[in-house]
């Protein structure tokens, strides 16, 4: 029995008390997300740089010491000026040391590899694969090679061109399987089926897993500690929802702390345009909205900037996922379009002073627009989650280093991949 904490199916209120890497309910499988619930109240470790000052609502047991992971939060002036906002607050994800933002992988996504590869090896012997468009990819990489924990990656050869990391260790245990002419969806199948004939190998688990919900929950976690509050609005893009589905479990085990009682927070998702799935299916209010990953729906997500928001199948309608975060928080949605997002990265950046990523913008830009149509007051507590960006000040300061795919394949080459897999979980147990 793990003391620390239990998980609770949000669909059937089952409660599993000992943590064996379960991804999904014994009882409903995949009905509901398993919802941690912690034995204390999370005592901050003001000791602590990174992280692991919220320890308390980790559900691991182990801290790796070589880490520097934390996000950066203050209180905007020139963007806020901008929008004639009073009480706008900046949530950095990316590297920017001079407002505490320390994330070398230059995403959110790294709280998520750290989460992710730290419970795999407490619980499990097998060798995580993940699918990635981006982000997701690179922090798994990083992470790897800092932590030296195996993993596997599979992503659009596109994405690969763009894995560089701030060391220089291509022999990490990381085996990087680039997908010729494949775009995130493909990703996703791809390690669907290589996971069904490598049993050493266990899939991450996507919005399912505890530990990526857990983990990507932090930067909420630190900005509510440094704002003293609660936001009355929180702003993030999105493409399976993993993270706003996550933001909104630490708000609500925040307003169950005396200092935050009662306060709740209004979501507001931002994706690109033609490609918004999540958009769509709030706008019919539907729980069992229909999603596809048909012709059409392929060559939306090929005209857009931001292409790690293209996830076709996002955590919409189960229980726990964005149909439920989005009605308890009585939330917005937002299409931004390509010149939109353009034009919001150009002002973030001059106004800020800070390069930032396509996803970020697309969120900037929904803050504009909630602006203008009056989602939001001028002086509600906003919290503008940035969640990538500091590329070009972290060039300024490290070199970045390519990460070379171990193998590049065809999309509908499984063999190849498996052969190739299973040479490296040789070479990793020698």
């Amino acid at each position: 029995m793990n003391e620390k904490y239990c998980m609770i199916c949000k669909n059937c209120g089952l409660k599993i008390t000992d943590d064996t890497f379960n991804n999904y309910c014994t009882r409903c499988h995949k009905k509901g997300l398993l919802y941690t619930e912690y034995s204390k109240p999370t005592k901050i470790n003001t000791t602590s740089s990174n992280l692991y000052r919220y320890m308390d609502w980790l559900p691991v047991n182990r801290e790796f010491h070589n880490l520097r992971s934390i996000a950066g939060c203050y209180k905007s002036e020139k963007l806020a000026k901008e929008l004639n906002l009073s009480n706008l607050w900046i949530l950095f994800s990316g590297f920017w040391p001079e407002k505490g933002a320390f994330l070398e992988s230059l995403s959110f996504k790294e709280f998520e590899a750290i989460g992710v590869l730290s419970r795999v090896t407490e619980r499990t012997n097998k060798v995580m694969i993940l699918s990635s468009a981006g982000n997701t990819g690179l922090s798994a990489i990083f992470i790897s090679q800092k932590l030296g924990i195996p993993v596997i990656v599979a992503a659009p050869e596109y994405a690969c061109v763009n894995f560089k990391t701030t060391i220089d260790d291509n022999n990490a245990p990381v085996f990087l399987i680039s997908l010729k002419q494949a775009v995130y969806n493909d990703c996703i199948n791809f390690v669907s089926k290589l996971v069904e004939q490598v049993p050493e190998i266990i899939a991450e688990g996507g919005v399912y897993n505890i530990a990526r919900r857990d983990f990507l929950g932090l930067p909420i976690l630190h900005a509510a500690s440094i704002m003293k509050e609660i936001p009355d609005h929180y702003f993030q893009a999105v493409g399976s929802g993993t993270g706003a589905i996550a933001a909104w479990e630490a708000s609500i085990r925040l307003s169950g702390m005396e200092n935050y009682t009662g306060k709740s927070m209004c979501l507001h998702l931002a994706q690109n345009k033609p490609f918004t799935p999540v958009v769509s299916a709030w706008k019919s209010r539907k729980r069992d909205y229909k999603f596809n990953a048909d012709h059409t729906t392929r060559k939306q997500a090929e005209k857009v900037l931001s292409h790690v928001l293209t996830n076709p199948f996002p955590a919409y309608s189960i229980k726990g996922g964005l149909f439920d975060a989005l009605s308890d928080t009585n939330g917005n949605t937002y299409g931004v379009t390509n010149n939109e997002i353009k034009a919001a990265k150009l002002i973030f950046e001059n106004l800020e002073g800070i390069d930032i990523q396509y996803p970020s913008a697309a969120c900037v830009a929904a803050l504009k627009q909630a602006t203008e149509n009056g989602n939001v007051s001028n002086d509600d507590s906003i919290l503008l989650h940035i969640t990538g960006g500091g590329k070009l000040h972290l060039e300024k300061q490290k070199i970045l280093y390519p990460y070379k795919p171990s193998l590049t394949v065809e999309k509908n080459e499984i063999d190849i991949a498996v052969k190739g897999i299973s040479r490296f979980l040789k070479s990793i147990k020698q």
